[in-house]
């Protein structure tokens, strides 16, 4: 073969061959495992709808330390009688209980009666003596720190009146029970007729804690719901509606009231819900449409000229397949399926 034929033969295999080859590969049924057409993107507009805003929270709650009311200086004997019970309110001058057949009452005060007082001794409690005998006994107007022979007659009316009828003119601290505030409500009371009485400094009874406030958290957390706009929203527990608040943070006595009536007191946190009083309109985009970024924030994927790019919005609950967003508007088109459609979803400035 001369040399002009070979070089016809080779440029006719080399053209003839990918020729070839292209149609075969056209032609012949794709067997390649793994091989898959690419993901269609779905693009949508938000949903309106009518919305609550209902969802779960905690309302962790803040007590008052509790207030105990103890036994005075020299108490002991027996119980023979008690005037008060789970419940009652007690202010200086009320009878609370008999023991050896003297009843002691209770008496609010700067500080306690700590030691028997009689004729001559003075003292900041000879002076709280005097208005205690002033404020319980008619026609009477005692006054100064120092123990008279008035004080004296005094006391000995006093006395009897409780039950005493040899005090010679001499005070008993074990008679008045003594209270830290105005009044106190009593708790359980610890005293029980037939039974001796608690020694001194021992308990007659502890206060109900007293619940100070209460605010509305996300569950699990101490971060505010971001909900609250200045509309009212219904409290709920365990199905019951409690009260409206507009603000996450409860601290009006009756609010606080009916949260203690579902809770366990000193308890940290209770769960709940919380919904709108008046429902508003919201706009709600497929669950798989909102993204996570790496600073917490949530976003969405709006078409951009053939790309896609993320515009931040304000995640507020839903329900299923739906999440209720802030940010856009009704008519914004976005990505309804971007974990599929895109090598990396994440939210991003």
């Amino acid at each position: 073969m001369s040399a002009p034929l070979r070089t016809v033969a080779v440029v006719a295999v080399l053209v003839v061959v990918p020729v070839a080859a292209t149609w075969w590969l056209a032609e012949r049924p794709d067997e390649l495992a793994g091989v898959t057409d690419p993901i269609e993107a779905v693009i949508v507009e938000p949903a309106a709808q009518v919305d609550d805003g209902s969802q779960a929270v905690d309302l962790v709650l803040d007590w008052a330390e509790p207030v105990s009311v103890t036994a005075p200086v020299g108490f002991s004997g027996f119980v023979t009688r008690v005037y008060v019970g789970s419940g009652d309110r007690v202010v200086s001058g009320d009878v609370v209980v008999q023991v050896d057949g003297i009843d002691r009452i209770a008496w609010h005060s700067a500080a306690p009666f700590y030691r028997r007082l009689g004729r001559n001794v003075e003292g900041f409690d000879v002076e709280e003596l005097h208005r205690l005998l002033s404020s319980t006994l008619p026609d009477v107007s005692l006054e100064g720190d120092t123990y008279t022979r008035q004080t004296a007659a005094t006391v000995d009316v006093f006395a009897e009146r409780l039950g005493v009828s040899d005090a010679r003119g001499v005070f008993d601290p074990s008679w008045v029970i003594w209270l830290a505030g105005e009044d106190s409500v009593v708790g359980t009371p610890m005293m029980r007729a037939g039974q001796d009485a608690p020694l001194a400094g021992s308990v007659l009874w502890e206060e109900p804690v007293a619940l100070m406030s209460a605010r509305i958290v996300r569950p699990g957390t101490r971060e505010d719901p971001g909900v609250f706009d200045g509309t009212d929203w219904v409290v709920s527990v365990d199905g019951t509606d409690l009260f409206d608040t507009t603000t996450p943070d409860i601290s009006d006595s009756e609010g606080l009231r009916l949260i203690s009536e579902v809770t366990v007191p000193g308890g940290e946190a209770i769960g709940g819900m919380i919904r709108r009083r008046v429902p508003v309109e919201v706009l709600a985009v497929p669950v798989g449409s909102v993204q996570a970024g790496m600073d917490g924030g949530a976003c969405v994927w709006l078409p951009d000229g053939g790309q896609y790019r993320p515009v931040a919005v304000d995640a507020r609950g839903g329900g299923p397949g739906y999440v209720v967003v802030g940010g856009i508007t009704a008519d914004t088109e976005l990505l309804a399926n971007p974990a599929l459609v895109l090598d990396d979803p994440t939210c991003r400035s």
